[in-house]
């Protein structure tokens, strides 16, 4: 995956995410949401054909907001592969 900073600048980022679907980029929107701090996550996609998501983030120290998103997905993905393992 690659994922490009297109703009920043103090309180705010806009991320393009190359050769991608939203998915990732729809979660990572999602799990923002959920951190204290978090005053903007949207997720443009004009065309699935033409355009690459963009993700913008608002909110103090959208970097650190980004990180913390990420930490928390990879969390929540090893804590679903757990209880798969159990069940299989």
């Amino acid at each position: 995956m690659k994922v490009e900073f297109l703009k920043e600048e103090k309180e705010s980022i806009r991320l393009g995410f190359n050769n991608e679907d939203v998915t990732f980029a729809n979660a990572l929107k999602d799990e923002l949401w959920n951190i204290k701090g978090i005053d903007t996550a949207t997720l443009n996609k004009k065309h699935p054909l033409v355009n690459k998501p963009e993700l913008l983030v608002q909110g103090k120290e959208p970097r650190k907001l980004l990180k913390l998103a990420a930490q928390n997905i990879k969390k929540n993905v090893e804590e679903f592969e757990k209880e798969i393992l159990k069940q299989i």
